[in-house]
């Protein structure tokens, strides 16, 4: 995802500063723990992050991560994601992440609750476990373009407006997912199903 990364040794990567996280359940709540994420990464534990789902009606933008990164690099992802730091809320961590990574300010009313899903992914052939509990959002701007959208350096080298019809189809066939990040099939269904629900709301 493109909230961590890791070095080529199949550690966490620990390039400093790194971040304090809250320890979560399976539910996504605080267990009232907090460690380093190079500590979280390494021994398995849950925690936080987010996702946002940016949609103009039609297409949904993605972004292309940076081939730099270890993780999924290179892969045209989620419109916005990353952790949720120790004491922000789901929703902070949305507005913030949208904000630093594809340069998008939207107040807390567009971003719209999308549900909750625990994701466990095995890293670098299995050298270590990503335990994530993702909180979902979704954002319909019917005026975003490609070129209000301002990418962060190191992190972000693209972005598309992807018909969300053919993101859908792609991830039915295994030779055209590869077009898209190898997230869980769960979670891409989860958002495309979301934003059509949040568009059909918003045109009626």
């Amino acid at each position: 995802m493109s909230s961590f990364d890791s070095d080529a040794e199949g550690a966490p990567d620990s390039t400093p500063p790194s971040e304090l996280l809250d320890v979560v359940n399976l539910d996504g709540e605080p267990t009232g723990l907090q460690a380093d994420k190079d500590d979280i990464h390494s021994e398995g534990l849950w925690h936080p992050d987010v996702h946002v789902w940016i949609t103009d009606g039609r297409n949904m933008l993605e972004q292309q991560r940076d081939w730099e990164k270890t993780i999924m690099g290179g892969t045209w992802d989620i419109s916005a994601s990353g952790h949720v730091r120790a004491g922000e809320s789901y929703l902070e961590a949305a507005q913030r992440e949208t904000a630093e990574e594809v340069g998008l300010q939207f107040d807390t009313a567009h971003f719209l609750p999308a549900g909750r899903m625990a994701v466990e992914m095995e890293m670098q052939d299995g050298a270590w476990v990503h335990r994530t509990v993702g909180d979902n959002f979704v954002v319909v701007d019917p005026s975003l373009t490609v070129e209000a959208v301002q990418m962060q350096e190191g992190e972000v080298i693209g972005v598309r407006m992807y018909p969300i019809d053919q993101l859908e189809a792609d991830l039915a066939d295994p030779a055209t997912a590869e077009r898209h990040a190898p997230q869980p099939l769960e979670l891409w269904q989860l958002g495309i199903a979301a934003m059509r629900a949040a568009i059909e709301e918003r045109d009626d």
